[in-house]
């Protein structure tokens, strides 16, 4: 219904293709289970700079029943394998360049309560040349235009840290609730019993996961 700023569509498409463990379906597309690479880069975070928001466009704004949605937000069925589901969603204005809640130094308004798809937005699911997907946190692959009217790879990408490990497995445990709300089944329990195998005190692997759970674990790069 909204198009390419619909976040349901792209949560479906992309975080939801990318994690589920059966087939689902969605909006008349059947969407099957893939083999992982799961790469270290994955416990990397980023950080927005002041008078950025390039990621910041005005998508729908989702919420789940559950969770603190805001006043103004209105209840939408959203159907996933002919099971109605409920959401309550804030519709932004579409000839807008940016999100409403993006302040003029591209600070977010609404940060503490900002809806799950603006969380993952340093998560990454990329293909591959063997069609196989990989999971990671990686800067935005093309130039973004800023609110300063300039165009440039705005994220600043931490390193690998404790902090971080601890800060993506909340985030994918957040992704996780919504993978159940819509009765999809995940491989995202399995992800995070595996992310402490991504790296050791001098090295980093990145590891394959089968339609099976199995995986294997291969030599990725040596830690700075």
């Amino acid at each position: 219904m909204y198009g390419n700023l619909d976040s349901i569509v792209r949560f479906m498409g992309g975080y939801a293709a990318l994690f589920t463990s059966k087939d689902f379906d969605f909006e008349g597309r059947k969407f099957s289970p893939t083999p992982l690479i799961i790469s270290p880069l994955l416990l990397r975070t980023c950080s927005c700079p002041l008078f950025c928001g390039a990621c910041c466009k005005p998508v729908t704004l989702d919420y789940l029943p559950t969770e603190t949605y805001p006043q103004e937000a209105q209840p939408r069925g959203i159907v996933v394998n002919e099971i109605k589901k409920i959401v309550y969603s804030v519709i932004q204005n579409e000839k807008q360049l940016f999100c409403k809640n993006l302040s003029t130094t591209g600070q977010c308004n609404i940060y503490s309560t900002r809806p799950l798809l603006c969380r993952l937005a340093p998560l990454v699911g990329r293909i591959t040349k063997t069609d196989i997907k990989t999971v990671s946190v990686t800067k935005a692959g093309r130039l973004r235009l800023a609110i300063t009217g300039e165009r440039k790879l705005p994220c600043i990408i931490s390193e690998i840290s404790e902090a971080n490990v601890m800060h993506i497995n909340a985030l994918l445990s957040h992704l996780q609730q919504w993978m159940c709300y819509f009765e999809i089944d995940s491989k995202i329990p399995r992800i995070q019993e595996l992310l402490t195998y991504l790296y050791d005190d001098k090295k980093l692997y990145k590891l394959y996961i089968d339609n099976e759970m199995n995986y294997t674990r291969t030599f990725y790069g040596t830690r700075k």
